[in-house]
C-alpha cells in the first residue's frame, strides 16, 4: 500500500491545531534557547578556568541546543507559516531530517553527560581512568556522527515521499527507517532513565552513610557538600529530561507496539513531541544557573564586566566541577 492510499484509509489528524501548538511553543522558547546556550559557549571560550572535562560535555550539549534555536526552529517557523513548502519534496525532507539530527544530537549529548556523571557517582574510583580527554572526545564525535548519518539517510534517497500526502514522518519515512529511529531514540532515553534511578539511589545511600560524620567533621562536610551539589544538578538534569521526554516515550512505545496508525495516539504523540524542544531550553538553566562557576561567568558577561571582577571568577575555580 502506498503512502497516499494509507493516508486516505484513516481519519485525518487535526493538523491545524498541531500547527498552532508548534508555532506558539517554538516562538516562546527560541529566545531562551539561543541566549542561554550562547552564554554557556561564550563562557567556556572566554574563561580558561571553565575548561574542565565535564564542562566540555556541557558545552557540546549547548552547541546542539543552540543549533536547535538558530537552525531548526526558524526553519520550522517558516515552514509552518507557508503551507506551500509542505508540497515541495526537499523542503519537507530537510525539515524532518534537521529535527532528527539536532534533537537526536541533543539527546545523545545529554546521554554522554549522564554517562560521565553516572561513572563519577556510581564508580568514583574508576572515573579518572575511564573519563579521559581522549575517551570523552571520542564519545562527542560518535554522538554527532551517528546523529548526522541517520538523519541524512532520507535525503540520500531512503524515503517514500509522494505528492498529495502530508509532510509528516508517518507517511514520508519508510517503516524500516522509522523502526531504526525508534530504537535509536527510545534506547538512549530508557538508558538515561535507568542511570537516573541508579544515581539517585546511590547518592541517597551515600548521604545517609555520611550524615553523622558531617555533623562532627568540617572536612567531611565540605567533601559531602561538593558531592551533593554535583549529584543534585545531575538529578535536576535527568528529572527535566524525564518530564520532557517521558510521556512522549510512553506514547511512542504504546502506539508503535499496539496501536499502529491510531489517529488519537498519533495526535497525542505529536503534541507531546514539542516537549523535546522545551528540554533544549531547560538544559542551560540547570547547568548554568544551578552552578556557581557558570553563574559568575554569566553575571560577568551580562554586565560586560561592570561590577564584577574577572579575578572573582578565577577564585571560583576551586569549586568542584559539576
Amino acid at each position: 500500500m502506498t503512502a497516499v492510499e494509507e493516508w486516505r484509509n484513516i481519519t485525518h489528524i487535526p493538523y491545524e491545531s498541531l500547527v498552532k501548538t508548534y508555532f506558539v511553543v517554538e516562538c516562546s522558547i527560541i529566545g531562551p534557547i539561543i541566549v542561554g546556550n550562547l552564554l554557556i559557549i561564550i563562557s567556556l571560550l572566554r574563561f580558561h578556568r571553565l575548561r574542565k572535562r565535564i564542562y566540555i560535555l556541557v558545552g557540546n550539549l549547548a552547541v546542539s541546543d543552540l543549533l536547535i534555536g538558530l537552525v531548526l526552529i526558524p526553519y520550522d517557523l517558516v515552514f509552518l507559516s507557508n503551507p506551500e513548502l509542505a508540497r515541495q519534496k526537499y523542503f519537507c525532507l530537510i525539515r524532518h531530517s534537521l529535527s532528527d539530527m539536532l534533537l537526536g544530537a541533543s539527546v545523545m549529548n545529554l546521554f554522554a553527560i549522564s554517562l560521565e556523571r553516572y561513572i563519577a557517582v556510581v564508580h568514583p574510583l574508576h572515573h579518572a581512568a575511564i573519563c579521559t580527554w581522549k575517551s570523552l572526545s571520542t564519545v562527542i564525535v560518535m554522538c554527532w556522527l551517528l546523529s548526522i548519518l541517520l538523519a541524512s539517510l532520507p535525503l540520500l534517497g531512503w524515503n517514500q515521499w509522494e505528492e498529495n500526502v502530508p509532510c509528516d514522518i508517518l507517511w514520508i519515512w519508510p517503516k524500516a527507517f522509522k523502526s531504526i529511529m525508534f530504537i535509536y531514540f527510545t534506547s538512549s532515553i530508557v538508558v538515561n532513565f535507568f542511570m537516573y534511578i541508579k544515581v539517585v539511589k546511590t547518592a541517597w545511600r551515600q548521604f545517609k552513610i555520611c550524615d553523622k560524620p558531617i555533623q562532627r567533621h568540617g572536612d567531611r562536610h565540605r567533601i559531602t557538600s561538593k558531592s551533593y551539589r554535583k549529584t543534585k544538578i545531575m538529578i535536576l538534569l535527568l528529572g527535566a529530561f524525564a518530564i520532557c521526554w517521558g510521556p512522549y516515550l510512553i506514547v511512542v512505545i504504546f502506539d508503535t507496539l499496539f496501536l499502529e496508525n491510531n489517529t488519537t495516539m498519533m495526535t497525542i504523540r505529536k503534541f507531546l513531541s514539542v516537549m523535546g524542544l522545551v528540554n533544549s531550553g531547560l538544559n542551560w538553566v540547570i547547568f548554568g544557573l544551578k552552578n556557581a562557576m557558570f553563574r559568575k561567568a554569566f553575571t560577568y558577561l551580562l554586565r560586560c564586566g561592570v561590577g564584577v571582577s574577572e579575578e572573582s571568577l578565577a577564585v571560583s575555580s576551586s569549586i568542584t566541577p559539576v
